[in-house]
């Protein structure tokens, strides 16, 4: 418990003072997200969803926000590309991303990703 709970304020820590935008750009669609340990949001043309951390949700947006510093982590960020590349455009600065990649495929269905975690949330949340 004591392990957990360090985990937990570590993560609170790090991530809440390091607030993330980001905005992906391509032919099928464009959106922003913004995401800390409070709070999760994205905009765009078609959707506008978001998240606020509460004790039911916690765990949905801390695993997300994770997975998702994991990915951006996973190889250097490129800042050229090509046809198959789109771009996007994370804290400010301009990057490039395959439309086949790991990394690609988890930025082009945030939206539908965001969509399947606010139904969870709905799901545990009203059970409490």
């Amino acid at each position: 418990m004591l392990l957990r709970l360090s985990l937990i304020l570590t993560f609170l820590m790090s991530t809440s003072l390091f607030a993330k935008e980001m905005m992906v750009i391509s032919r099928q669609s464009t959106f922003k997200l913004k995401y800390d340990a409070g709070l999760v949001s994205l905009k765009g043309p078609q959707v506008d969803l978001s998240l606020t951390r509460t004790e039911c949700n916690s765990d949905i947006i801390e695993v997300f926000i994770i997975r998702l510093n994991s990915v951006l982590k996973s190889s250097p960020l490129q800042k050229s590309g090509a046809p198959e590349y789109f771009k996007f455009i994370l804290d400010g600065e301009e990057y490039y991303e395959s439309l086949h990649s790991k990394r690609g495929a988890l930025l082009l269905t945030l939206p539908k990703e965001l969509q399947r975690m606010k139904l969870e949330e709905e799901a545990l949340c009203e059970t409490k």
